[in-house]
């Protein structure tokens, strides 16, 4: 599909994920154009930028919410929802790949008993769950192009930033970083299917590439891990700290986790990064920056 004038927009290229698959893209030599947030990719008019036209593959990566954002600012999902519905319209009938990433724990009806498949019924949870249900809605919807929602589980891993709050191994590696207490949200027997930054740019890689990928499918490690498991792994990593347990908030959910399998059918993608060994790169990519930013002050 990678042709020499073939080019992949990523919109929001300067998040969490959107700068874990741009290095991924220059990595396996595929052309990106990059859209951060201060980079137009609409003209005044509605209309797509040159630099997007020019692109068959784009990636909508720019997202200011997640679970806790959206129900504390409804105005932020609507803004979201608004946004997304301008980019669709100005590809509609353009035959271009629209890939959007969606929500593997918010989406589906947590009623049921995981793991979740793409098949599997849905009930979003909070503002957060049925915005995300709504934009793969508008996707579905757009005529003449060809879109495809991930939904990816707890993606985790180098560069994750806290202040969004979202991401218990980003919060808990920063706190014992600076040697603060852990917080634990929920029980030690919550669960979580966590899945390394490297293993879902390698996703958005095969999805972009395919010659037919899924409409829908899941990102995900496919492996149920509770926070108890989840506080030893990172004790064995980062050494002692201190636990407190907070009650669950509206947005928190008892257990969840992927049914991957269409991913590894119809993409041959399958996680490679073990929890252990992300979480002691992400642990060692944090105390770097730290002495950086301690030897800088």
């Amino acid at each position: 599909m990678f042709e020499d004038d073939v080019s992949i927009a990523v919109i929001g290229s300067n998040g969490f994920i959107g700068r874990g698959l741009v290095a991924a893209l220059r990595t396996a030599h595929m052309p990106v154009v990059e859209f951060p947030s201060a980079k137009p990719f609409l003209r005044s008019d509605g209309s797509p930028t040159d630099q997007l036209i020019g692109a068959s593959v784009v990636v909508y990566l720019a997202s200011r919410i997640n679970p806790a954002i959206a129900e504390r600012d409804p105005g932020a999902a609507a803004a979201h929802i608004a946004a997304l519905r301008s980019l669709l319209h100005a590809l509609a009938g353009s035959g271009k790949r629209v890939i959007y990433p969606s929500s593997g724990g918010t989406v589906y009806n947590t009623e049921q008993e995981p793991p979740y498949a793409e098949t599997s019924p849905l009930k979003p949870l909070g503002r957060f769950g049925a915005t995300k249900a709504e934009a793969e809605r508008l996707l579905a919807a757009t005529r003449g192009i060809e879109s495809v929602a991930m939904r990816i589980s707890n993606a985790y891993g180098p560069g994750q930033r806290t202040g969004t709050g979202l991401g218990v191994i980003a919060h808990w590696l920063a706190a014992a970083a600076e040697g603060e207490q852990l917080r634990m949200f929920g029980t030690r027997e919550t669960t979580r299917d966590f899945i390394y930054i490297d293993d879902v740019s390698d996703a958005f890689l095969r999805v972009a590439s395919s010659d037919a990928p899924p409409s829908v499918v899941n990102v995900g490690s496919g492996i149920p891990t509770t926070l108890a498991e989840l506080a030893e792994t990172v004790h064995d990593i980062v050494g002692g700290f201190e636990m407190v347990l907070e009650p669950a908030r509206g947005f928190d959910l008892a257990r969840s986790w992927l049914d991957i399998g269409l991913a590894k059918q119809a993409l041959g993608w399958e996680p490679s990064t073990e929890l252990s060994e992300g979480i002691a790169r992400t642990w060692e990519h944090n105390v770097r920056h730290l002495v950086r930013h301690e030897a800088s002050g």
